[in-house]
């Protein structure tokens, strides 16, 4: 396996795993979690080695963050442009061209995932790659319904709240209003947007955007363990993509909680399996 890392955008750089020899691959972009307030693409660095060991060529890319005063469609529009990229980045180890892309986030970065395979939005200015073609998604513990999360509060440990206090010392006063106050102030502030801006909510919430793109497929994967992102996200959203004509598959890992979502051990070869049975 060898490991290149390329700046796909200006300021914004991904880790290019990939086989040792050229050859007729998939190719796999990754989107780290971690509540798209901190983290980086290391997260999910052991999947794109065991992802690229298993004949993919993974692209592991990052995003600003909250932490880096990014909001969620600058978010979205990085993944786009890191997907719009990945077929540039992978020809060097490819022996034909290159294939449509598959997109696959973790946790929050699996909302980004969606965001970006659903969306209909141009790529932002500063992306120096033309639109290539997207297969689908892979979500991995993915909240995909921002409505939810508006009316449901933060579980006890969404967040790692003396990180948070540290990294962004005005969220400290958030946490500190209670579950559901504290969520509605964070999306606020991730957002720009009240749940009563309809048109801007709805373009930052996959569920409501599941009817687009119905030639895409997804795979979605959550443990029935996950008390922080809880299985419903997972299943309702298969449920809308599936009432808008997309291919969907489901998998509830048993005795799975949200961190090892991550895990190769328990998801790699689904995730193998799947893209080798949709290409």
């Amino acid at each position: 396996m060898t490991v290149s890392t390329v700046e796909f955008m200006p300021g914004l750089y991904a880790d290019v795993h990939a086989p040792t020899r050229p050859g007729d691959y998939p190719v796999i972009t990754l989107t780290f979690g971690r509540g798209w307030s901190i983290g980086d693409r290391t997260q999910l660095s052991e999947l794109a080695g065991y992802l690229a060991s298993r004949g993919m060529v993974a692209v592991n890319g990052e995003h600003r963050t909250l932490l880096r005063l990014s909001r969620l469609t600058s978010m979205a529009a990085e993944v786009m442009c890191l997907a719009a990229a990945a077929p540039y980045l992978a020809a060097d180890h490819l022996t034909g061209s290159a294939p449509p892309v598959w997109l696959l986030g973790y946790s929050s970065g699996a909302h980004l995932a969606a965001l970006a395979t659903l969306t209909d939005r141009p790529l932002p200015p500063r992306c120096p790659h033309a639109p290539g073609e997207i297969a689908g998604m892979i979500g991995l513990g993915g909240p995909y319904d921002i409505d939810d999360l508006w009316n449901s509060g933060i579980p006890d440990h969404f967040f790692d709240a003396q990180a948070l206090a540290e990294d962004l010392p005005n969220l400290a006063s958030l946490l500190e209003q209670g579950d559901l106050m504290a969520m509605q102030l964070f999306l606020h502030l991730l957002t720009g947007a009240s749940p009563d801006d309809a048109a801007q909510w709805g373009e930052l919430n996959p569920l409501s955007l599941a009817g687009r793109f119905p030639e895409r497929s997804f795979l979605l994967v959550t443990g029935d363990e996950d008390e922080l992102i809880f299985p419903r996200h997972s299943e309702r959203f298969a449920e809308a993509l599936q009432a808008g004509g997309h291919n969907v598959s489901i998998e509830v890992i048993p005795h799975t909680n949200h961190a090892a979502l991550t895990d190769p051990d328990r998801v790699g070869e689904l995730i193998r399996t799947f893209v080798d049975g949709a290409s």
